[in-house]
């Protein structure tokens, strides 16, 4: 399996992206990847050629748009052929929010592609209920969503009660440089300090004075290492082996 996975890489398919033309989100282009890879950007009715490494399943999303619309396309989609034709449309956008849809060319008709619901796992949270009902994969999953939504603003991250689990979820997954940027401000500028903190602990000035070079390392690590297209292709990567079949 290993070999042909290796053998499949110096592979190309080619796709053909068409973003058909809509008035919702017109102005708005689509920075596209393609299983955590950037693809190209793509404006209001035009059209992307691109050649991807062969893969037995592909997944098309935005790095900053994830829950807006993405796609799957499986082996079954692919009909043996070395040519891949997509087709995004929006949907919605009058009296409800609009979202991308995507279609393959198969069998001589545009056909919907399957997609990653996000959704479950976005309103985890605090809810027992829905924790109870994931495999140890999914949790993990759900923690490193928290932690993207959250690391925008690092005492966010610190002041959460689940810091730790966030942390250890990414680090397993492989975001290095999210993981190294923590460990810094761990280490660097809260040891011997009781975490996560609490209110009163961010309002006091030694430690707001801390969180504001937290957010530096963080931006520092985001700017100059990528660190946020990095937790976007091992969030991908963990889709793609964990939580979707990929001999669909």
């Amino acid at each position: 399996m290993t070999g042909n996975r290796e053998s499949k890489k110096h592979k190309k398919i080619h796709f053909r992206i068409v973003r058909k033309w809509a008035f919702a989100g017109a102005l708005l282009p689509y920075k596209l990847y393609i299983n955590g890879e950037y693809a190209g950007l793509l404006t209001n009715g035009k059209t992307l050629d691109l050649d991807v490494s062969k893969s037995d399943i592909y997944f098309i999303d935005e790095l900053f748009a994830p829950y807006d619309g993405n796609a799957i396309i499986c082996a079954s989609d692919m009909e043996n052929s070395d040519l891949i034709s997509v087709e995004i449309r929006r949907a919605g956008g009058w009296k409800t929010n609009s979202y991308k849809e995507f279609f393959v060319y198969k069998n001589g008709e545009y056909v919907t592609l399957p997609s990653f619901d996000y959704t479950h796992y976005v309103h985890v949270g605090h809810n027992d209920t829905i924790r109870s009902g994931l495999t140890e994969q999914e949790k993990r999953f759900a923690r490193c969503l928290e932690f993207r939504e959250a690391v925008s603003d690092a005492a966010d991250v610190l002041c959460s009660e689940i810091l730790f689990d966030m942390l250890d979820a990414i680090k397993c997954i492989g975001a290095k440089q999210y993981t190294i940027a923590f460990d810094t401000i761990l280490e660097q500028l809260f040891a011997g300090i009781a975490l996560p903190l609490d209110d009163n602990m961010r309002n006091n000035k030694d430690i707001a004075a801390k969180i504001e070079k937290a957010n530096h390392i963080v931006r520092d690590c985001v700017k100059l290492n990528g660190a946020m297209e990095e937790l976007h292709k091992c969030l991908v990567t963990y889709i793609i082996e964990h939580l979707t079949d990929s001999h669909s």
